[in-house]
């Protein structure tokens, strides 16, 4: 199990090996959250939510949730653990480019993942 502050670390390495510029428009930033987040369609308590992008009216940021993390990574090593923040960040960096662009693609992708979710818990 890694601590909050550990993740925090992996977290600020991930985003430091990226261009700044990529950050533009992100008025929140990015929060580590302590919470442990399931998706609304969760069925079996087995769809966990890693991080979110939002936009509401006080702009946009992208939230990771460490409790999120932890219940599904945290006995793995800290490599392990160091490029599944990486993708993840680099997953909400996208949705918020692609908004900035006027483009839904991840979103899609992200509904047809949940499609593919609610199949299987289905047949």
């Amino acid at each position: 199990m890694f601590t909050i502050e550990e993740v925090q670390e992996l977290l600020d390495e991930a985003a430091l090996r990226l261009p700044q510029g990529i950050f533009d428009g992100l008025t929140g930033g990015v929060i580590l959250s302590e919470e442990e987040v399931y998706h609304p369609e969760d069925l079996n308590h087995d769809l966990l939510i890693m991080g979110q992008y939002q936009v509401d009216s006080f702009g946009s940021r992208i939230v990771i949730y460490y409790g999120s993390l932890m219940k599904v990574y945290g006995n793995e090593s800290r490599g392990f653990l160091y490029q599944e923040v990486e993708k993840l960040l680099h997953h909400e960096l996208r949705h918020h480019i692609e908004r900035l662009a006027g483009v839904n693609d991840l979103a899609e992708e992200d509904a047809v993942f949940l499609e593919g979710y609610r199949k299987g818990h289905h047949e």
